[in-house]
């Protein structure tokens, strides 16, 4: 395994452990409220500077941007970027579905990614090349090419989206979509993707902290990331179609005969 993944495993396993162990002190955190952010907690920040701090120790000239810091920029090349805990909101609430989330960026081209579920001690990691993993073992995508049979996970809720098309579009996917979920942790919902446990994923107006580790994930595991008209996604943007190669072909070509009915 490359020397860049085992830092960011041991990192990302010991800012997950911290979160998990903090679930049952979410009745006493302090919650701030960012409206491009969303929600964060001590917990958020406590974890970020654990990662923060990890990262320095073994590449100290290396960049980090990070969903509670931002941009700390040392001019180099490489660049971490970290989620230290997707999904705060399912954190606050008790529902154990979050992750922290890890990507390495170098010369502008994702080349690792480490997703860990602190919950069910689920560690998901890729490099560029070389496949995609969870715990050490090689996973796919589903094979699934039906839409009317597929599993797909959502990542914005309507309330979420500014412009009137997004709408439009979150609307018409799920008359499309027979059965969608609302997990509400991009990378995590992603791995899943990745290993097979969902068949796609739609999401809307995503951070890069938000999908960069699971788009490489994706891209390891045989399957393909794309916009709405079918174009390739190799860094976040407004919008993302997850899913195995068939499937992704099958789903526009019905997302667009939808548009001309």
């Amino acid at each position: 395994m490359e020397p860049l993944v085992n830092v960011a495993l041991q990192i990302a396993r010991q800012a997950g452990d911290f979160i998990r162990r903090s679930q049952d002190q979410v009745a006493f955190l302090e919650i701030k409220y960012d409206a491009y952010k969303g929600e964060s907690t001590q917990v958020d920040i406590q974890a970020e500077n654990m990662i923060i701090q990890g990262i320095r120790k073994k590449f100290p000239k290396h960049n980090i941007l990070s969903e509670e810091c931002g941009l700390i920029d040392n001019q180099s090349d490489t660049t971490w970027i970290v989620d230290p805990l997707d999904g705060t909101k399912n954190f606050l609430h008790g529902i154990t579905h979050y992750a922290v989330s890890i990507a390495i960026q170098i010369k502008n081209q994702i080349e690792h990614a480490v997703i860990y579920d602190p919950i069910r001690h689920e560690c998901f990691s890729a490099s560029r090349g070389r496949g995609a993993q969870l715990n050490n073992r090689r996973v796919r995508v589903g094979q699934n090419t039906n839409i009317n049979q597929s599993l797909i996970g959502i990542g914005k809720s309507i309330a979420s989206m500014h412009a009137p098309q997004e709408v439009v579009d979150f609307i018409r996917f799920n008359k499309l979509l027979p059965s969608t979920r609302q997990l509400g942790c991009a990378s995590l919902d992603m791995a899943y993707v990745a290993s097979g446990r969902l068949d796609g994923y739609v999401a809307y107006g995503m951070n890069p902290w938000d999908c960069a580790a699971g788009m490489l994930l994706i891209l390891e595991a045989g399957g393909v990331v794309t916009d709405f008209q079918g174009q390739s996604q190799a860094l976040p943007h407004q919008q993302l179609m997850i899913s195995n190669i068939k499937l992704n072909k099958n789903w526009l070509e019905t997302f667009k005969s939808s548009h001309s009915e």
